[in-house]
C-alpha cells in the first residue's frame, strides 16, 4: 500500500505545472507565510495575542527543526 501511495503522488509529479509550484510553495515557503502572519498579529494588538504568538512561533521553530 506504501509503495502505491508513492507511486500514485510521484507520476503526478511534471504534468501539472501550477500543481508542482503550489506543492512547492507549501513546502518551502508557507512556514515563513505562517510566522509573518502570526507577527502581524502580535504587533496590532500585542496584550492580546502575546501567549499565542510566543507558543505559534516557537512551536513553528522547532518542529521546523525536527523535520529539517
Amino acid at each position: 500500500m506504501n509503495t502505491e501511495i508513492f507511486l500514485l503522488i510521484n507520476n503526478i509529479a511534471g504534468r501539472w505545472p501550477l500543481l508542482d509550484l503550489s506543492m512547492i510553495f507549501f513546502a518551502e515557503y508557507l512556514m515563513y507565510a505562517m510566522i509573518l502572519g502570526v507577527l502581524v498579529m502580535l504587533v496590532k494588538n500585542f496584550d492580546r495575542w502575546r501567549n499565542m504568538g510566543i507558543i505559534a512561533i516557537g512551536s513553528a521553530l522547532v518542529a521546523r527543526g525536527a523535520v529539517a
